[in-house]
């Protein structure tokens, strides 16, 4: 029987999106039954000693602060997934950052924005490669106004990095407050969006009817439970790791491999309520997404809720259909589910208190949307966001 290959994975368990290049890896892996070593780093003197006994075959690292020469493990084959580019690196699997933000901006040109602005983070070069991809759209078609911030100029350095900023910085206010709407505004980041309609929910101010805004990494889980839920760029994390594996797998058996792999967007913008922009003369849409977030609603029927609404269902059910692409049933489960995952993890209820809650006959039903649309059972949403939470 052929001795299963040693791979150590260097990865850094706080960072939100790894764990999908990690299945990725385990995708391409599983097959090989390789022995796998998963670290968050090096530096520790007995951990290295104990990681050169083990004698790995090959390296993966997923952590993009990792330098190429501080691995300390000689001369055995490396793959680097993510991070940012650099002469050092002698295999990579990376991402089409330029694409990404100008995906972004696509999408928010399609929503009809006046004005745009993009928080960017001049100590990242995939933050960078972001923001010029957003501006290279934007520039050239003469919008009214394009701004950019970075978010080092405002990050208080006493907090830790994985938490929020202390305050509002004046200066984006003083931007998100006097840019003519609507204003598109995109995050190199779901993280720095999140924050951001952190703010614009204290302050009041409206999103999506004045304010769009679009990060980038899609995570669904983080995605789903900002005030409202974020719209975001997909990206080929699950791809990514599996051809980082295989690239070292090739590596360890002598095939020759190319130096850089980019990986495309693989697909545009996912719409969520962050960028649903309704026309300014639909109330009776407005109204009805305002009824539906009302848990009273969620055991009515709907034709019980297009009378309280005073509207035809058919006439309801076309306007819908025609300006989010959606049915209202669609809308009623994203109301349902929204309130599940709120009730799961801000709170203590069973399970079966949730789908009760959640207008659900069973408990059957909540596990069959959970499913359908998070790809989790209600039980490893609640166990995964909480679990997230604490690790930063």
């Amino acid at each position: 029987m052929n001795t299963p290959l040693r791979i150590l994975l260097l990865w850094n368990e706080r960072s939100h999106h790894q764990a999908r290049v990690l299945a990725g890896i385990h995708a391409q892996a599983r097959p090989l039954r390789w022995w796998m070593r998963r670290l968050p780093s090096l530096e520790d003197p007995l951990v290295l000693a104990d990681t050169l006994a083990w004698k790995p075959d090959g390296l993966l690292v997923l952590t993009p602060d990792v330098r190429p020469d501080s691995t300390r493990l000689g001369s055995i084959p490396r793959v680097f997934i993510g991070g940012e580019e650099s002469p050092g690196i002698p295999h990579r699997v990376g991402y089409d950052d330029v694409a990404v933000g100008r995906a972004a901006a696509r999408h928010l040109l399609d929503k009809g924005i006046r004005s745009a602005l993009c928080i960017s983070n001049s100590e990242s070069g995939i933050a960078l490669a972001r923001s010029e991809g957003f501006h290279e759209l934007l520039t050239p078609i003469g919008l009214g106004s394009v701004e950019t911030l970075d978010e080092i100029t405002f990050r208080d350095a006493s907090l830790h990095p994985h938490l929020p900023w202390a305050a509002p910085p004046p200066r984006l206010l003083e931007l998100l407050r006097t840019l003519p709407r609507p204003l598109g505004v995109y995050g190199w980041n779901d993280r720095l969006c999140g924050w951001l309609l952190d703010i614009c929910h204290q302050q009041r101010l409206a999103v999506p009817e004045d304010l769009l805004v679009v990060g980038t990494d899609d995570d669904p889980i983080y995605c789903e439970m900002t005030p409202p839920p974020l719209s975001s760029v997909p990206m080929p994390f699950h791809e990514a790791g599996q051809r980082g594996a295989e690239m070292l797998c090739d590596l360890i058996r002598g095939i020759n491999v190319p130096r850089r792999v980019v990986f495309p967007l693989l697909g545009e913008v996912t719409s969520r309520d962050s960028t649903a922009r309704l026309p300014d003369d639909d109330h009776r849409i407005r109204y009805l997404l305002e009824l539906l977030a009302q848990p009273r609603t969620f055991g009515m029927r709907t034709d019980q809720i297009c009378a309280e609404l005073g509207c035809n269902r058919r006439s309801l059910e076309r306007a819908v259909r025609n300006t989010l692409h959606r049915s209202i049933l669609d809308l009623r489960q994203q109301a349902r589910l929204k309130h599940a995952r709120e009730l799961l993890v801000l709170g203590n209820p069973t399970i079966e208190a949730v789908a009760q809650a959640c207008g659900f006959q069973s408990l059957n039903s909540l596990e069959t949307l959970f499913r359908r649309h998070l790809n989790l059972t209600p039980a490893q949403y609640r166990s995964q966001y909480r679990a997230r939470f604490r690790t930063g």
